[in-house]
């Protein structure tokens, strides 16, 4: 069995190891990895750069692609064919039962190479944002796995049929199913973890100064991930009340030992985080799939949203002199969770496709 996902920050990566779990012998391609260089850094880089300064044009980019259907045939499809040879060559090669794709571009290159009949197996598309944009529902997949009941409803009325729908969640790790409920947050101790998803994005320092500096006794955790010159800066600040840490295996327990988690609304954190059972304060979130996220965590009440640094204090602050929120949050994200979401993925393709 074949995973397919493209590294683009670290959550299609993350959702396709979680369902690998359960193949042993599985193999997963990152289709960055099998195309030029010149197109990776293009790709990597082009979109970050985007959102950095040109973010209402993402985010109106964002909203349009998912409520018009763009023909992407001719021309576009021929280009995407080009830069993608290698990819296609060797998953040919490679003669999978099944492929099992966590990021849209690979579900659109794999289903065009089963209708030119290059492959004739099931191609399983896993959905890792909240809601199901158009982009993800226009390649012909056979299986669509998507977050909740109501991208259920949505996919339904972008025109998907029904059962190919299925309900299973976002898939996280196994680890974050392994740990019961905590105590209340204890003011004295008030643990408060950062992360900026894998490329560390985001106002973190500012936030982490803000914080060292505004609340006397909190003990702040940062995840810079693959942001070398993030953890740097962040290694200037002395405070023994700050612990830094790059990339990790270990963001459940990371995610268990925090009172609450400062971060951007990204579709994996964010599973993550309501898998455990972890508070939210959502900052600056990707115009599109973000702020989508961000809108139905906020509406559950799972989490709150913070934009600036001075925003993030004043609602720690908040948060430390009334435990009682913090508990009604942490139920409200448990209630979001959809139990062992891999395994659902694991046993929809044993049971429906391989």
């Amino acid at each position: 069995m074949i995973f397919c996902a493209v590294s683009v920050g670290s959550g299609h990566i993350r959702a396709s190891e979680s369902i690998m779990e359960h193949f042993p012998n599985s193999k997963l391609f990152d289709l960055l990895e099998h195309t030029p260089r010149w197109f990776s850094k293009i790709y990597r880089d082009g979109y970050l750069l985007a959102v950095k300064w040109f973010p209402q044009i993402v985010g109106w980019c964002y909203t349009f692609t998912d409520t018009h259907h763009l023909k992407t045939g001719g021309i576009v499809s021929w280009i995407e064919d080009w830069i993608t040879r290698k990819f296609q060559k060797e998953i040919i090669q490679a003669n999978p039962e099944v492929i099992v794709s966590t990021h849209f571009f690979t579900s659109k290159v794999l289903t065009r190479m089963c209708r030119r009949k290059q492959l004739k197996i099931p191609v399983v598309t896993v959905i890792t944002d909240i809601h199901p944009h158009l982009i993800w529902l226009t390649g012909e997949s056979d299986y669509f796995c998507v977050a909740n009941c109501s991208a259920v409803t949505e996919s339904i009325q972008k025109g998907i049929s029904p059962e190919k729908i299925y309900c299973t969640g976002i898939p996280v790790n196994s680890h974050f199913y392994e740990y019961s409920s905590k105590p209340i947050a204890s003011a004295d101790n008030f643990k408060i973890l950062i992360t900026g998803g894998g490329a560390g994005v985001g106002e973190i320092q500012g936030t982490v100064q803000h914080i060292l500096n505004r609340i006397k006794h909190a003990n702040v955790t940062v995840v810079c991930g693959n942001n070398i010159t993030l953890k740097q800066a962040l290694s200037e600040i002395k405070s023994e009340r700050l612990q830094i840490v790059g990339f990790t295996k270990s963001m459940h327990t990371l995610m268990h030992q925090a009172d609450v988690l400062v971060c951007k609304p990204g579709g994996l954190t964010t599973a993550e985080a309501i898998t455990i059972g972890v508070p939210m304060i959502l900052m600056q979130p990707i115009p599109g799939q973000e702020e989508k996220n961000a809108q139905n965590l906020i509406a559950a009440g799972a989490a709150v949203s913070g934009y600036t640094p001075e925003a993030v204090c004043y609602i720690l602050n908040a948060l430390i002199k009334a435990p009682e929120l913090l508990s009604e949050m942490r139920i409200s994200a448990l209630q979001l969770r959809v139990t062992n979401s891999a395994q659902r993925i694991a046993d929809l393709i044993k049971s429906s496709v391989v």
